[in-house]
């Protein structure tokens, strides 16, 4: 790695930089999207500008920070096989850097005591660069920008408004093998900016939508599909804008999927997004806090190929809520790290909870990562078990349209237009043998992951059913309408995560701030501890802090934004925290988190009576239950009305006491 460079121009004296500052505490995302004439070829939610250096004469000796050459042969063939079994379409893999402003770029002073940090990274004949940071936060006054060789395309500016609760943050794809970052802070910034970028995305097939040279390059997708814009269309203008492209990444891939945005019961606009769960795949909760939707990638005109290519709005930044697997219905329900911004004309599409068949049907979604595309079904969803149902495509005005790699995940509509099923897999394609393997084509079906199932039957934690997060008052409507995305209130809700809350003596644990606020508005934050090393309080974004005390611990976290107040508190559970450890690995209690009930199996316990009790945190018993145990069976017990929140199970046998740590969401 080339070292950093500080350069100072005319009066300016060398100052060494301390990056890591007390983060500001504002944080909000007024939308504007930024859209710089013809050079800015995608539109991430961005504040506009221009770089300085586009407009200032800075020296052209920066540091470049030149990446290994990624054997593209090895995947593409690779890729064959992928498409074929259906798993995610990969379009790229991840390149793994420690790149800050620490340890590379180059520093520039002005003569007004401004001063400009610019990196280039590059990486040989790749399609584009994605960029990913492990810890991202710019001072107020400060801008950044990022742009391609040519500077055909600029993102950016991206301020303190876009500074990520959580710390963590990307970038779309910039088109070709190299990137440039530009960082500009004024004179009289007092923070240093925190760029930590963790990983470099590499990018060999289905970005053609990057190069606006040429025009064809960005529709990829077989040759059948049709346009959302073409008549097909016409009547499900609003369920076309709830659907939306998405780049996900996992295990050190990024691939395209498809997904809509859905309503949930309270209709307050809350960003839930329905996907598929094998484009997730094992993601883990901070490679979904980089995944990037789409909004709005679609031709203006029916099937014209002509037409440049489209300019969506991408969003970043996801928590998973619930999920099914691949061998049920397939699903992977989402919460956006941000509510959308009207702006970006969204809609959250309805849906249908019961069993019931349409007698037509329709697929919107991006196959092969390409503009959105609509496919129509004009016969009876066939029932395929109790998971998923059947569709065949038919031929219409415009096309034959079917789906590809790339639109997993996409959304089935019936002739309501109510979402009845999400894409898990398929062997539809424009031509016979067309995805890959023999039996595929276009008389061959598709298979719907059903919405159904996915409703309440997959599993009976929260996290393995939809009706928890789309239902807000417990209720189960036959089907629920989409709505517009033009709230005027946005709830202020309060939440982080640790990656473990079970933890050891002199564990150091991350708290990742996962709060959903108004984008239009500052949010500020204030953290509470007890049981650390360190500061019993903090205004920090998202903190870290030491545990070297046994006990249960409640952190607490309060965020307040536009005359709203909203607070958290969940606990960390140290050392042994009143457990036993020679029974740790000898009583199995879940689910956890569990809704109604809850079993209690133990691997080496005899026959006897026992007392189950349920205790609040603090300390106040809400429900005890005598059991008589048979040796070798499992206990299932009504778990206790109560509140959701942590509690104690404390099971008392003829010998011991034995303690566990649940939490209940209802």
């Amino acid at each position: 790695m080339v070292p950093t460079k500080i350069i100072v121009l005319d009066v300016f004296k060398i100052k060494k930089i301390n990056m890591r500052k007390v983060r500001l505490i504002g944080f909000g995302m007024a939308v504007i999207v930024a859209l710089l004439g013809a050079n800015n070829v995608e539109a991430q939610i961005s504040y506009g500008g221009t770089p300085p250096s586009f407009t200032t004469e800075l020296p052209s000796n920066i540091d470049v920070a030149e990446l290994a050459k990624i054997d593209v042969d090895s995947y593409r063939a690779d890729d064959k096989d992928r498409d074929a079994m259906g798993k995610l379409y990969r379009y790229g893999v991840d390149i793994p850097v420690n790149l800050t402003t620490e340890n590379a770029g180059t520093w520039n002073y002005l003569k007004n005591g401004d001063r400009i940090w610019r990196l280039t990274i590059k990486s040989a004949d790749a399609q584009a660069l994605g960029v990913y940071y492990d810890d991202f936060w710019l001072p107020e006054g400060s801008e950044l920008y990022l742009y391609n060789k040519s500077k055909s395309q600029v993102i950016g500016s991206f301020n303190h408004l876009n500074n990520p609760p959580s710390g963590i943050f990307a970038n779309e794809l910039i088109q070709g093998d190299q990137v440039t970052l530009e960082y500009y802070e004024p004179k009289g910034v007092a923070d240093n900016p925190v760029i930590s970028i963790c990983d470099i995305t590499y990018a060999y097939r289905s970005t053609g939508f990057l190069n606006h040279t040429k025009t064809y390059e960005y529709n990829q997708s077989q040759a059948c599909e049709v346009d959302v814009i073409c008549p097909e269309g016409d009547q499900w203008r609003d369920q076309i804008r709830g659907v939306t492209r998405v780049g996900v990444k996992h295990d050190g891939q990024a691939g395209w999927c498809s997904g809509s945005m859905v309503n949930n019961t309270a209709e307050d606009c809350l960003p839930y997004y329905l996907t598929a769960e094998h484009c997730a795949d094992g993601a883990t909760f901070e490679e979904l806090l980089t995944w990037t939707f789409y909004f709005n990638f679609e031709r203006t005109n029916c099937n014209q190929t002509s037409e440049t290519e489209p300019i969506p709005t991408t969003l970043i930044g996801a928590t998973m809520k619930a999920k099914g697997p691949q061998s049920k219905s397939d699903f992977y329900l989402v919460l956006l790290s941000n509510y959308v911004p009207q702006s970006v004309n969204g809609y959250f599409n309805g849906w249908k909870t019961t069993n019931s068949g349409s007698a037509t049907s329709m697929g919107i979604h991006h196959p092969a990562g390409d503009i959105k595309k609509i496919s129509k079904c004009t016969t009876n969803l066939q029932t395929v078990g109790v998971y998923y149902w059947r569709t065949y495509w038919a031929s219409t005005v415009s096309g034959a349209g079917v789906t590809e790699g790339g639109s997993s995940g996409s959304p089935l509509f019936d002739e309501n237009k109510h979402i009845v099923g999400v894409l898990s897999f398929g062997q539809s394609a424009c031509t016979a043998g067309g995805a890959g393997y023999p039996q595929s084509g276009p008389n061959y079906p598709d298979q719907y992951g059903k919405f159904s199932f996915s409703w309440a039957s997959n599993g009976t934690n929260p996290d393995q059913r939809l009706k928890p997060w789309l239902s807000h008052d417990g209720t189960t409507p036959s089907t629920l309408d989409g709505r517009n995305n033009n709230c005027t209130d946005y709830p202020l809700m309060a939440d982080f995560h640790v990656l473990d809350s079970i933890i050891p003596l002199g564990t150091t644990v991350k708290f990742y701030n996962t709060t959903l606020r108004d984008p239009d508005y500052n949010c500020s934050y204030n953290w509470t501890f007890e049981g650390v090393t360190g500061s019993a309080s903090t205004f920090i974004n998202s903190p870290t802090r030491t545990y070297n005390t046994n006990g249960a611990f409640p952190v607490t976290l309060t965020a307040t934004s536009n005359g709203q107040t909203s607070t958290i508190t969940k606990y960390m559970y140290v050392g042994n925290a009143g457990i036993d450890s020679k029974d740790m690995n000898q009583t199995r209690i879940y689910p956890n988190p569990a809704s109604d009930k809850i079993n209690i199996e133990f691997s080496d316990l005899s026959s006897q009576d026992i007392v189950v009790e349920f205790y609040n945190m603090i300390g106040t018993l809400v429900k005890a239950e005598n059991v008589t145990y048979s040796y070798g069976s499992k206990i299932t017990l009504d778990l206790p009305n109560v509140a959701d929140g942590f509690y104690t199970v404390k099971i008392n046998t003829n010998k011991q006491s034995i303690s566990r740590k649940i939490s209940i969401l209802n």
